[in-house]
């Protein structure tokens, strides 16, 4: 096991943020190395670390599948399986290639009891956590997408309720930045730009929060540019203003490069949240509007509650992409910049136009739908009403052990072979970093911190299936008004960013590791009913991926012989991939990214444990805002496995001609 407790070194010196005083500069160069180096060579090391810690646990843990539950669990996992002969040729495919073809996500049976429930929950009596709210908005949702045809009233109405047509007739850049603002902030409707009130912790300070928006591409799911123009004029036809070809296609002119502008900013390095004035953040934010216009628009918008000033404290996330985007419109001049943010705007109303006329033959992208739509109307109440649901609370333990497991195995790589220009004080300095982060699992205890929600004196007015758009935006508002006199805490703002089917976070100022409900359910996670490689597999690897993150950071140039190690790794990976897929040669893709994952402890736990990793690739798991969306599912499964001599073992690999296999150095 000393490979393994020298891989985990490697682990010590990863990825996210330094800022130990002791470390001098030297040394926190060699540090930002972890971040350079890829999620491949992650994933790798994290083989070797789950190893260690599954066969020192083994006297203790059941290995065989002897239960009704584990032979469920390895029945399920087996009937995904394709043809053996994939296995050492082509093991995503092995894998995921039935799921793919067949559109079956991993998540489904947490999704259909989250839809059962809350649709015999029209009529249940107001809580405060909002379980009535929740059922009116997912059953009117589905009710809408159900009809026959839209009623062009209701949208029409539901447009002027949020004030497209202000920001439409906008003949300055000041009155656009107050219709945003005013639009975010009062009904949690966003442009490129989202603008909340936040404190983050019991006694600090009320303070704005700046995060992007969405473009009009990203709010449509997932067409593709060309498809944009045909959805546009279909969803919009309730909008005469914005449904005329000249309209669409001025729209259309603007959308591109918005679009580039987010598109080149996804993964640019700045998703780390910054803190600061005001004034620093929205200056320059777009040049013909002053800060004076910013602050003003904030204060405009909730006078009674909350006034804004230059210096008000600020907290930003990823917003390079939004000042590109604002460039965009800049240059455009301001009549075109208005249509297309009005269009933008006008797009979270649209959006249901066009689920119903693409998704009413779909049960499942209905349900996938609706329950986003679902998740965003109740903000940071949704996870604890979908933990509730889904009856996660009290599955914390193994979570939590897992995460002491492995963070005991992490500081045992100081003796390691690698990294050996690291001082030892330097690497028992970041691991520091790893003792002071707990691992979080979202669950009906947290409800006891839900001061400041309170949905009991609230029923959204849904008489009629046509009123359901109305009743969503109210719904909107109610959250926007609570979240106004109470603002968010911290661990709020966290869980109402969350995806629907989203992966394990890191947040820094919570100091902790967040676990998302849908992972605490079957097929993900069985809660002590399995050998322990079930649940290693798939939440303990996501939550390795993490706590890999949190030790170093990206910087500076690193030193001569750290960058050089680095660049003798990465250049292995981009060969084993070459060889995997020579298509891939040519797309890039973030090395930084590529993470460690584990072997089981013995050989048939092993093959369990490949297919339940890649499970993780190809279930459908939403992952915008962290690393691993920028790497590709098919790297993501098979570069760290293809790298890992206990996967051809398992899989008798070593005689087959084709089988690729990698030898890159940690």
């Amino acid at each position: 096991m000393s490979d393994a407790r020298a891989s985990l070194a490697r682990l010590a010196a990863m990825n996210e943020e330094s800022g130990h005083s002791e470390l001098d500069s030297q040394q926190q160069r060699c540090l930002a190395l972890g971040g350079a180096l890829s999620l491949t060579l992650l994933m790798i090391v994290f083989f070797s670390a789950v190893s260690y810690i599954l066969r020192s646990s083994a006297p203790t843990i059941p290995v065989a599948c002897e239960t009704p539950e584990c032979a469920a669990a390895k029945a399920y996992v087996e009937g995904l399986l394709g043809d053996p002969k994939l296995r050492c040729v082509d093991f995503y495919n092995y894998v995921c290639g039935q799921m793919i073809a067949n559109h079956v996500s991993a998540s489904a049976a947490a999704l259909e009891r989250l839809h059962n429930r809350l649709m015999t929950d029209k009529e249940k009596t107001p809580d405060k956590l909002g379980g009535h709210v929740a059922a009116r908005v997912y059953s009117g949702c589905q009710a809408f997408l159900d009809m026959s045809e839209a009623s062009v009233a209701t949208m029409q109405d539901a447009a002027r309720t949020i004030k497209s047509d202000t920001l439409r007739g906008a003949s300055t850049f000041a009155q656009i930045v107050k219709v945003i603002v005013s639009v975010s902030l009062q009904r949690g409707l966003h442009t490129v730009l989202k603008v909340g009130l936040v404190r983050y912790t019991e006694g600090s300070p009320i303070s704005l929060r700046l995060s992007p928006g969405r473009s009009i591409q990203r709010k449509f799911v997932k067409d593709s540019p060309k498809d944009l123009a045909q959805h546009m004029k279909a969803a919009f036809a309730w909008a005469p203003e914005a449904n005329t070809t000249e309209a669409v296609n001025l729209v259309l002119a603007v959308h591109k490069d918005v679009e580039e502008a987010f598109t080149t900013s996804d993964g640019a390095g700045d998703d780390h949240e910054k803190n600061g004035p005001l004034h620093s953040f929205v200056r320059d934010m777009l040049p013909v509007a002053t800060t004076e216009v910013w602050v003003s628009a904030v204060t405009a918008s909730n006078p009674d509650f909350f006034v804004a000033s230059a210096g008000t404290p600020c907290f930003a996330t990823a917003l390079s992409g939004v000042r590109d985007a604002f460039g965009q419109l800049t240059r455009v001049g301001v009549r075109s910049a208005a249509s297309y943010l009005a269009a933008n705007l006008e797009a979270e109303v649209a959006i249901f136009e066009y689920a119903r006329q693409n998704l009413s033959s779909d049960a499942v992208a209905k349900r996938r739908f609706c329950l986003d739509v679902t998740r965003r109307s109740m903000a940071s109440a949704w996870d604890l009403l979908a933990a509730r649901i889904l009856k996660t609370s009290g599955r914390d333990g193994e979570v939590k052990h897992m995460f002491g497991a492995l963070r005991h195995v992490f500081g045992n790589g100081e003796q390691g072979a690698l990294f050996t220009w690291l001082d030892p004080k330097v690497r028992t300095s970041a691991m520091k970093r790893l003792e002071e982060v707990a691992v979080t699992v979202i669950g009906s205890e947290e409800e006891s911190k839900l001061s400041a929600i309170n949905y009991a004196d609230f029923t959204p007015a849904m008489t009629e299936t046509r009123d359901f758009v109305d009743g969503y935006l109210s719904t909107l508002r109610q959250t926007q008004k609570m979240q106004t006199v109470v603002p968010p805490a911290r661990w709020q703002v966290v869980y109402a960013d969350m995806e629907l089917i989203g992966t394990v976070i890191h947040d820094p100022r919570l100091r902790a590791i967040v676990v998302p409900p849908i992972l605490m359910t079957e097929p993900y996670f069985y809660n002590n009913a399995l050998p322990m490689h079930f649940d290693y597999g798939t939440v303990g690897a996501l939550i390795a991926v993490r706590m890999a993150q949190i030790v170093g950071r990206q910087g500076d140039p690193p030193a001569a012989n750290a960058s050089n190690a680095f660049n003798r790794s990465a250049q292995c990976i981009r060969e084993l991939r070459r060889h995997l897929d020579p298509a891939a040669a040519s797309k890039s893709v973030q090395e930084d990214t590529l993470l460690a994952w584990m072997q089981a402890s013995t050989l048939g736990s092993q093959v369990l444990f490949f297919a339940r990793f890649c499970l993780l690739s190809c279930g459908g798991m939403q992952r915008r805002h962290t690393d691993d969306s920028h790497v590709p599912p098919r790297d993501r499964c098979l570069l760290p496995l293809h790298n890992t001599p206990q996967f051809a073992e398992a899989f008798e690999c070593a005689g087959n001609k084709r089988f690729v296999a990698g030898e890159c150095q940690l």
